[in-house]
């Protein structure tokens, strides 16, 4: 949809630009950071990797990356990133339980955020979101919008219904689990149309096969 051609509506993980990210610019990030001097800060680092193989990034912060995504990467790699550097902050070192894990950061499971977009209109009924919630591969959903709001052509985030964030064991079950997800879903307007926008198309889960 043109409306959207800019805005994110899922993140996956792990990338299928892992391989070509750890081979081409890993080692040049991280040698970037030490020159700058940071220690033990988090880095939020978004690229792409083009034609070339080259990491072009558009979106570093020294902040963690938002959303729910550390609670996704706690559940696959054992790591609390936001534990661990509440601890440092509070007594200035890094427990040996977290040198450990971080020795293997490698995400070995599929993890997706979901952030579905809605038409501009009047939310006259919602269903299938409090049965997704009780969902055993959800790590976190959450809505931003309750029957009776109004929901303005924007074009920007304000459009997302809500996010949710799931893990699961592999992109075969990851796939059934969204197809279910858009299969039960549904936000309604006063005419009973659902305005819901580009469901996800879970065949592109076959690019990310680990």
């Amino acid at each position: 949809n043109g409306v959207f051609d800019k805005l994110c509506v899922a993140e996956i993980g792990p990338s299928k630009k892992e391989k070509e990210f750890l081979l081409n610019a890993d080692e040049k990030i991280k040698q970037t950071i030490k020159k700058i001097g940071l220690k033990n800060a988090p880095i939020f680092i978004q690229a792409f990797i083009d034609d070339e193989k080259k990491a072009r990034v558009y979106d570093p912060g020294m902040r963690f990356p938002g959303d729910d995504y550390d609670d996704m990467y706690k559940i696959i790699t054992g790591i609390d990133i936001p534990k661990m550097l509440v601890e440092f902050a509070l007594t200035g070192r890094i427990a040996k339980e977290f040198k450990e894990k971080l020795k293997n950061t490698r995400q070995s499971k599929p993890s997706i955020m979901i952030l579905p977009c809605l038409k501009p209109g009047k939310i006259s009924r919602i269903e299938g979101f409090e049965e997704l919630k009780q969902h055993p591969n959800f790590v976190s959903i959450s809505k931003s919008y309750n029957v009776g709001d109004e929901v303005k052509e924007t074009k920007d985030v304000r459009q997302r219904f809500g996010e949710f964030c799931i893990v699961s064991d592999s992109f075969e079950e990851m796939k059934r689990i969204l197809d279910d997800v858009f299969e039960k879903l549904k936000v309604l307007d006063d005419k009973g149309e659902n305005m819901l926008i580009e469901v996800f198309n879970t065949n592109k889960l076959k690019e990310y096969e680990i």
